[in-house]
Parts: C-alpha cells; structure tokens; sequence
C-alpha cells in the first residue's frame, strides 16, 4: 500500500538578517533601521531587476534574499518584521486599519453654486434620510421625496444602521446642506421631521394617508414626467396659512425656506417646470402637501396642431378629403381648458415652439407625486432635541391621543447623540 506523506508547510521567506547584527547602535544607543522590499502583483523583468537593486542599496539593514509567494499577503510580512526589528512597520499597518470609512457619498455636484448669483441669497440644500427600518413602500417615498427636493439635494445619499444625526451633521457642514427630512416608522403611524440645520427648529408631521409617485402615474390616461422636469427646483405655494397662529407662521417659514426664493423680475419662465402646493385645512386641521409639474398650452390651438408643431411628425392623413378636414376637427379630449381665462396668462417671452411672447396662454397642472396627508404634532426648538418649544393648539381628544402616541414611540422619534458612525 502506498504510503501517504503529509506535505510539510514550507516557509515562505528565510530569515536572512543575520542574528548577530546588532538592533541598537552601541554609539549613540539609537535603534538601527531595518527594511524589506519587496512587490505586490506580477513585475516586468525590468522591474524585478530594479527590486534586486533597491534591495543593494537598503544594504546591509536589509533582507537581500527575501522570498515572496503569490498567497502572501502585507500581513505575513508583518508577523516576521516584529521579531526581526521593525516595528515601526507593524505601527504604521495598525494606524491604516483604524481608519474610518466615510459612511456617505458626496453626491452633491461640485460645480452648483451655493449662492444665487441673481438674488445673491444662499441656495438652500437638503439632506432626505430616515431613521430605523422603513418597509418597501415608506422607502419608496423616501426617493420620491429626494426626486422633489432635485437637484439641490443628495439623491444618493448612503445610510449606515449605526450612524446618527451626529454623522449627517458632520458631513451637511462643508456641503451647505441647511435642511433635513427625516422618515421615521412607529408602531402607531410612520412621521415626517422636518429640520434645519444645524441648530433647529425641528417640525414633527404625522403622515395620516400619502400615494407614491408610481401610483399616481398608474391611475393616469397619460402620465408626464420628462427627465429634464427635475433640473430646477419646484416653486412653493402655500394656501390657508394665514390665520395667525404661531405655530402656522413657523411652519410657513419652514417650508418657505427649503426652496431656492425667486426673482419674479429676472426669473426665466422655463426653469418654472413643477410646483408644491400645501394646503391647510382649518376644520381637519390637516396639511395636504402636493407636487405638480406645470404646461403651457397656447390658446386658440388645436390639440392635433400642436403635435404637429412640438414632434415635427408627418400626420396621416389617408382618410380625409382635404388638408382643412385635418385642421377643422376636433382632437382628442376637451379642448374647454384651454378657453378657461381664470386658468390663462400672457407671456412676457418665448417658451419652446408654440408658445410664443405676447400671446396668451392656458397653464395646466399635472400631478406627478409623491402626495401626503400631513399632520402637526410637536415643535421643537433644536435639531431633533426633544426640547418642545411650543405645541400644535387642538382640541383636548386630539391633543391627548397626540401625546399618547409621541410618549409609546419617543425612543424611534428621538435620535441617540452618543452613537458612533460605523466603521
């Protein structure tokens, strides 16, 4: 029977340092250097000769004859630096290792401004994140509402289990990030925290009812959203907010503030491609927030027309008489929107092909999503401190089952400050 041999494991590496080389300078008592050269990866001829000549000029404090296998990794020569006088190597490996990973991309454009060149005024950014685990549909929103902020926001923004609000401040600094939106999900109903940076005032919204972007689209005819829609930002409209209340007026100021303001002297109407509407309701005392992309359609036009005009598209016309049967009839759909005057306006300068300066013009408005339902239910006075600066006024049923649910999910609303961001 043949006789199996156990394969002895062969030393990658001779200990050619000889051991009676001195590690420490017997004049002046300093600890001599030593140094391997070796490569990492396959070397060229040329290269490998090189090699064989740094290692001549590192001598005598060097190993000459240093045997590598491809296997071998910086830690294997670490393990026989130690013992063979270089420590100082081992120090600088653990000093790599420790260093942290930075936990987010800085998807924020360099070449965008941070201040309106117009205006003058600081172009407001945002930070869109959550905190905990989301299900599908709640992260859904959570991209819906990074689309809406565009572009003055991270759209690929990374997130960490263990990073905290610590974390996203670090970073919100140098990139002038002045706002956060916070998701968060409870036992109870998933929250909304609207945040600036970096000192506060936070907003808590309880998000009663909210649609995505993609079911909105499903339940249209013809659903609209170009790729160039999210090239500027979104104009702010706020209706039913003036009643004086405090808590109204902050809220006003909040949402005002996370948009870029506007010029109405100097703003270009094609930048003007979408608009979110919040809509207070003062007997539901309910906030309903809305994202709507903007069209103009000139007045007096025919929809077959303006196809023709906009795609530059040959139409059939096989089954008609004349030319004029083509123009006369009437296109798809109502044509009464157009004629509506409260819903026309006059253009101060051309806008693409068909709308033309002087002449008037019907604004329609298409919902492209993510829509909510929203709800006021804390006010802080810092960044997500848990100091309440001051509370939605309600009535005493509402404002007692607001309390019970802050109180059963504080630990998923408040954020931690002593937590570190993951390696």
């Amino acid at each position: 029977m043949a006789r199996v041999r156990n394969k002895k494991k062969k030393v990658f590496m001779k200990p050619v340092v000889k051991k009676n080389q001195p590690s420490v300078d017997h004049i002046t008592g300093n600890k001599i250097p030593k140094s391997f050269v070796f490569s990492r990866g396959k070397l060229p001829g040329p290269l490998r000769q090189l090699q064989m000549d740094l290692r001549k000029l590192m001598l005598p404090h060097t190993a000459l004859n240093l045997k590598e296998k491809k296997r071998n990794n910086l830690k294997d020569f670490l393990n026989v630096a130690g013992p063979m006088g270089r420590s100082e190597a081992w120090a600088e490996f653990v000093k790599f290792k420790k260093k942290k990973k930075v936990f987010m991309k800085p998807v924020v454009k360099k070449n965008q401004p941070s201040v309106d060149h117009i205006t003058g005024n600081k172009i407001p950014k945002s930070f869109v994140f959550s905190r905990g685990k989301l299900p599908g549909p709640l992260r859904q929103l959570q991209m819906d509402l990074r689309k809406l902020m565009l572009p003055h926001t991270a759209l690929n923004l990374k997130e960490k289990k263990r990073n905290n609000l610590k974390d996203f401040l670090n970073v919100a600094g140098p990139m002038g990030v002045t706002h956060f939106l916070i998701l968060s999900k409870t036992a109870t109903a998933p929250f909304l925290r609207v945040g600036r940076t970096p000192q506060g005032p936070t907003l808590t919204f309880k998000i009663n009812e909210y649609s995505l972007a993609v079911d909105i689209a499903q339940s249209q005819l013809r659903p609209r959203c170009p790729q160039d829609l999210f090239k500027n930002p979104p104009l702010i409209v706020l209706s039913g907010f003036g009643t004086g209340d405090q808590h109204l007026k902050l809220t006003t100021i909040m949402f005002q503030n996370i948009f870029p303001a506007i010029d109405i002297n100097t703003v270009k109407l094609s930048s003007c491609q979408r608009i979110v509407l919040l809509n207070y309701n003062k007997d539901t005392k309910l906030i309903d927030f809305r994202h709507y992309s903007i069209r103009l359609q000139p007045v007096g036009v025919s929809r077959r027309i303006r196809k023709i005009v906009q795609n530059h598209q040959v139409p059939d016309l096989r089954n008609l008489q004349d030319v004029s049967d083509f123009v006369t009839k009437a296109g798809y759909g109502s044509e009464s929107e157009a004629d509506d005057e409260a819903a026309t306006v006059t253009l101060a300068n051309d806008l693409g092909r068909i709308n033309k300066a002087s002449t008037k013009s019907a604004v329609k408005l298409q919902e492209i999503g993510p829509r909510m339902t929203l709800q006021l239910i804390k006010i802080e006075e810092g960044l997500c401190s848990g100091n309440g600066d001051g509370k939605k006024k309600q009535d005493k049923e509402d404002t007692d089952e607001n309390e019970e649910d802050m109180d059963e999910d504080q630990e998923d609303i408040e954020e931690d400050p002593e937590g570190e961001a993951e390696d």
